[in-house]
Parts: structure tokens; C-alpha cells; sequence
């Protein structure tokens, strides 16, 4: 953004909310890959991907975005196979 640096919060504030309007995290290909791999962990226990922001919030009492945080963390560590920079992609199993 043009000016940020001088400008007062209130006015980058505006102009953050107005160029982050359609803002998604992850975007559309993460969060499917997130989506398809919470659903091969989880699915066979019968619950539903929500149930873990669910949990999340309402267990741990954390803010709503912890639990696609945590959704992310549990893709990330569940993943099959090695890495390519050596050492196994997924740390949770």
C-alpha cells in the first residue's frame, strides 16, 4: 500500500478493509488440499472437519481462527511419504 508507512492507523485501517474485502486464508487450492486431507484422517470416526474448529473453540475456548489453524496443523503433520529435502513429511503418526 502507497503511504502506509505515513500514514495514521485509522485511514490504513479503511484502506486495508476495502483491499481485503474478498480475502480468503489459504485460498481455494489449499484449502482444498487442507479439506481432502482432514477428511481421509478423520473421516473414518465419523466426524466432520467443522468438529475440529469446534472443538477448538469451544473446548479450548480459542479464538475462531485457531481452528483452521489447527485444521492446517493436523493436513500438515497427517501427510504420507518423504520430503523431498529428506525427513518424512507428516510428524503426527
Amino acid at each position: 500500500i502507497d503511504g502506509a508507512a505515513e500514514a495514521d492507523m485509522a485511514a490504513l485501517a479503511s484502506t486495508v478493509e476495502s483491499l481485503a474485502r474478498g480475502y480468503r486464508p489459504l485460498g481455494t487450492v489449499l484449502t482444498d488440499a487442507v479439506g481432502d486431507q482432514i477428511r481421509k484422517v478423520i473421516g473414518p470416526t465419523g466426524k466432520r472437519q467443522s468438529y475440529i474448529t469446534d472443538r477448538v473453540t469451544g473446548v479450548w475456548q480459542l479464538g475462531p481462527g485457531w481452528g483452521l489453524h489447527s485444521q492446517v496443523a493436523l493436513a500438515l503433520g497427517t501427510r504420507e511419504g518423504a520430503s523431498v529435502r529428506g525427513g518424512d513429511l507428516g510428524d503426527l503418526l
